[in-house]
């Protein structure tokens, strides 16, 4: 499983950030709030190989420990925005490195969806390059990754923001 989570937990780079007890890299109080995040890679999905070598390792397909790794990224990104908006920092309107809270939990959101998107992108690929215009496969997508994360939301028991 810490191989696994290994994988799973850097994306892109085999668990630079995150843990299993700690996969936000939210430990040691509000000083490292958000570094995991910030780090390159962070939301890079799963490469064919990484995606093989966990699903071997867990038991299960490519596409399922893709499932796993966008899923285990949903969730880190939802706990370091409550914690963001806990911190005293969000209380009295101020800013971390420089940076509004705002700015960080809307860049961290957009690195997870920009990560699922394409993975579906990647995954309806034949179904997407059927469609005739760029717009159509836009919207196409944005509806794939709406239910997607919806699905998602579920699972883990994230309220929609």
């Amino acid at each position: 499983i810490g191989e696994c989570c290994g994988i799973l937990g850097g994306g892109g780079g085999g668990g630079r950030a995150g843990s299993i007890t700690d996969p936000a890299g939210l430990e040691g109080g509000g000083e490292k709030l958000g570094l995991a995040m910030e780090e390159e890679g962070y939301f890079a999905p799963l490469s064919d190989a990484e995606a093989v070598r966990a699903g071997s390792l867990m038991r299960v397909t490519s596409r399922q420990a893709r499932v796993v790794h966008e899923m285990f990224k949903m969730e880190s990104t939802e706990v370091n925005v409550k914690k963001l908006l806990e911190s005293k920092a969000a209380a009295i309107g101020d800013t971390s490195g420089g940076v509004p809270i705002g700015e960080k939990i809307e860049k961290a959101r957009k690195g997870c969806r920009l990560m699922m998107k394409k993975n579906l992108l990647k995954l309806h690929r034949e179904e997407l390059g059927a469609l005739e215009s760029k717009e159509a496969r836009k919207t196409r997508l944005g509806e794939l990754f709406d239910v997607t994360a919806s699905r998602y939301r579920s699972i883990l028991r994230i309220e929609p923001s």
